[in-house]
């Protein structure tokens, strides 16, 4: 067991002195630091939003997931890492306090990076519509990234609590935008028809085609021993992150976040 339980934040908005994860002055290590507001939903919410390829920067967010799993079989779906803001006020939330990192370099280059480390993160932003010369997103839609962004780890902590979504906020895309790149648990989930062979998903709550998607992200939820996952199924509760690209997609991290 590693030593987590003096909880390092090296964050210089509460006081604590700044730090890597290969130094720091063990001496003014903080136990349970408290966590900072919400710098990304400050820079990526409603009417506050940065323009696209501006700079964000965001000290003490957590990371929720990092995606290991190459899901499409050829190399190029690995390495988005996923965090939010820490601070979650109410029952829903901060809506917009999420975003995924595309192929971040991290610090230090062998940094292994799992859920619930506190990160400082900065990069290009971009409100993502869909790929360069593809079809865009629907109107209105789009996907809060940071592309060949740089994330460095400044302290411990502990995974935030996932906000619960209704299946009438997960079909309907509008509805589920404030909830993007956010950690959420979605309960009775069904399983509408089998998984598809390429970028393994299979569709929930209904059968169309642009619906929301129980996705195999991070780990193969299609062909796990113990996990059944057929058409007909429900699932009493799936925890996961909360993804979108053309259609929206719950994507649990890893077994533990699927209840049968």
């Amino acid at each position: 067991m590693r030593a987590r339980g003096i909880l390092l934040l090296c964050l210089g908005s509460v006081g604590v002195l700044s730090c890597s994860s290969g130094g720091g002055d063990l001496n003014d290590l903080q136990v349970n630091p408290q966590p900072p507001g919400n710098p990304i939903a400050k820079q990526n919410g409603e009417g506050t939003r940065i323009a696209n390829d501006s700079t964000l920067r965001a000290r003490g967010v957590v990371v929720i997931a990092v995606d290991t799993y190459d899901e499409t079989f050829d190399g190029k779906g690995v390495g988005d890492v996923f965090v939010q803001d820490p601070k979650q006020d109410g029952p829903k939330g901060v809506p917009y306090s999420a975003l995924r990192l595309y192929r971040p370099s991290k610090t230090p280059p062998d940094l292994q990076l799992v859920p619930g480390q506190w990160v400082e993160i900065v990069g290009p932003f971009s409100a993502f519509t869909g790929p360069p010369g593809s079809t865009p997103f629907d109107a209105g839609m789009f996907s809060a990234q940071i592309a060949n962004g740089a994330i460095t780890l400044v302290g411990e902590g502990s995974e935030p609590t996932p906000v619960e979504l209704t299946a009438d906020e997960l079909t309907d895309p509008k509805k589920a935008l404030p909830f993007f790149s956010r950690l959420v648990r979605v309960r009775d989930v069904p399983i509408m028809d089998v998984f598809t062979a390429t970028r393994p998903e299979a569709p929930i709550f209904n059968s169309d085609r642009n619906g929301p998607k129980l996705s195999s992200k991070f780990f193969p939820v299609h062909d796990t021993k113990g996990l059944d996952v057929s058409k007909g199924k429900k699932l009493k509760s799936v925890v996961g992150v909360l993804d979108y690209f053309y259609t929206v997609k719950l994507c649990p991290r890893s077994i533990a976040d699927i209840e049968l």
